[in-house]
C-alpha cells in the first residue's frame, strides 16, 4: 500500500485538472475542423481525449481516495478503477458543483440531480465506446461496413457537453458530510487555471419549494 500525504495529493490532482482543461481545448478546436479532415479521423482524435479523460477522472478518484492498494496502483482500465473506488467509498466520484462567496463564507452546492453530466454509470459506456472506435482489430470487425455514426460528431458533442459539464466546477466528496475537494477548472483568481481546495463542510439541505 501506498500513501500520499495531502499536500501532495492536491498538487497532483491540480496537475491532472491542468491535463484536462487542455485535452478540453483540443477537443474543442478538432471539433471545430478547420483543417477538413475526414470525419472519421477527427473522431479518432476525440475518441482518444476522451479515453485520456476518463483515465483522469479515475485517477483523480484514486488520489483523492489517498490509500493506494497494489491492484489499484497496477490497474489502468478507468472503468475498473471506478467500480473498485466504489466498494471503498460509495460518494467517492465527482459531481458539478456551484460555489458562492457571501459575507466571507463558502457555500457549495452540489448539481447531481441535474442530468447532463458524465455520471459513474457513464465511464463504462464511454470507456467502451473508445475501444470500439479506437481499434481497426480484430478482422471481422475490420471487414464490416462502417456504421452511420461514423461520418458524425453528434455523439462526440453529447460526450464532451458531459465531461466538461461534470469537470468545470465539482465537488469530490472524501468523507461523507465532512471533508470534500471543490475544484473550479478556470479559476478566476488562479490566473484561469486549475484551482483545488480541501473544505471541511456541513451538508444543509434546502427546504422544499
Amino acid at each position: 500500500m501506498k500513501v500520499l500525504d495531502e499536500q501532495a495529493r492536491l498538487q497532483h490532482y491540480r496537475e491532472l485538472m491542468e491535463e484536462a482543461r487542455h485535452r478540453f481545448d483540443i477537443l474543442d478546436s478538432i471539433m471545430n475542423n478547420a483543417a477538413q479532415l475526414d470525419v472519421r479521423f477527427v473522431r479518432e482524435i476525440c475518441f482518444l481525449q476522451f479515453r485520456y479523460l476518463c483515465e483522469i477522472v479515475a485517477l483523480a478518484c484514486l488520489l483523492a481516495q489517498g490509500d493506494f492498494t497494489k491492484r489499484l496502483l497496477t490497474t489502468y482500465e478507468a472503468d475498473k478503477i471506478i467500480n473498485r473506488l466504489h466498494k471503498l467509498n460509495p460518494h467517492l466520484y465527482p459531481q458539478p458543483c456551484r460555489v458562492a462567496v457571501e459575507n466571507g463564507q463558502t457555500n457549495v452546492i452540489g448539481l447531481s440531480h441535474q442530468s447532463n453530466y458524465l455520471t459513474r454509470g457513464d465511464i463504462p459506456k464511454l470507456w467502451g465506446q473508445c475501444g470500439n472506435v479506437l481499434h481497426l482489430s480484430p478482422l471481422d470487425k475490420a471487414l464490416k461496413p462502417r456504421p452511420d455514426k461514423a461520418s458524425s460528431l453528434s455523439d462526440v458533442r453529447v460526450w464532451f457537453e458531459k465531461i466538461t459539464a461534470l469537470l468545470n466546477e465539482h465537488l469530490l466528496v472524501i468523507v461523507e458530510n465532512k471533508k470534500a475537494l471543490v475544484v473550479n477548472m478556470y479559476a478566476p483568481y488562479f490566473h484561469g487555471r486549475p484551482a483545488v481546495n480541501l473544505l471541511n463542510f456541513e451538508i444543509t439541505t434546502q427546504p422544499s419549494l
